[in-house]
């Protein structure tokens, strides 16, 4: 777990203790996930590349493409000529390749074995297919499939993919957070943290 991830789950901690309110009641589909994007601080690092790609990488409207977009930016290979030119031609953010766990179901949806498919998923995430190209016996699987080009080159491009059930954990996290914060007045929510703050400061 990183020091991001561990701090997140401590204020959680601390925002279910202090509010009264359970984890478990909340519900992350209330959410507005393009307002969050937009402002929580939670979601800089996002802004940040949104700027970078001058406005082409799209505001996640829901929890899947959020999921998604967080996805492409930790991978390498994931969106600069890979997904960006498959969303501006139209490809939906369920569609994109952003995780290993990705591309099993994408292959097998159209045909594709699960041995072979998850052969391919293991080459790809390493970024083999990009620095070798695949072989002639995973092309001629892929194609006798019918698996469109458009994703065959997808997978060429990539050099690193990252699992999703951690990136899944993180995203829920962020959006807890955020719920308590939407549902809690601004004071209160500052104030929750204050004396963690100060404690932190001495011991320092």
């Amino acid at each position: 777990m990183t020091k991001i991830e561990h701090n997140i789950e401590t204020e959680l901690e601390i925002l279910e203790r202090k509010s009264g309110i359970p984890l478990n009641n909340i519900k992350i589909e209330d959410v507005d996930i393009a307002a969050v994007f937009k402002t929580n601080p939670a979601f800089k690092y996002y802004r940040r590349f949104y700027r970078k790609t001058r406005g082409k990488f799209p505001i996640p409207s829901n929890i899947q493409e959020l999921l998604q977009a967080h996805g492409v930016i930790a991978g390498t290979g994931t969106w600069t000529g890979n997904a960006e030119i498959l969303i501006k031609n139209g490809t939906e953010w369920n569609d994109i390749i952003a995780y290993r766990d990705d591309v099993v179901p994408l292959l097998t949806r159209y045909g594709v074995g699960e041995e072979d498919a998850s052969r391919i998923m293991e080459y790809v995430r390493k970024g083999l297919a990009n620095a070798n190209g695949f072989d002639d016996r995973d092309l001629e699987i892929m194609k006798k499939c019918n698996v469109p080009e458009r994703y065959i080159e997808s997978m060429r491009k990539i050099k690193y993919l990252s699992p999703k059930d951690r990136a899944t954990v993180y995203i829920s996290n962020l959006l807890k957070k955020e719920w308590y914060r939407q549902h809690l007045s601004r004071k209160e929510f500052k104030k929750m943290f204050r004396k963690r703050f100060i404690t932190e400061r001495k011991q320092i």
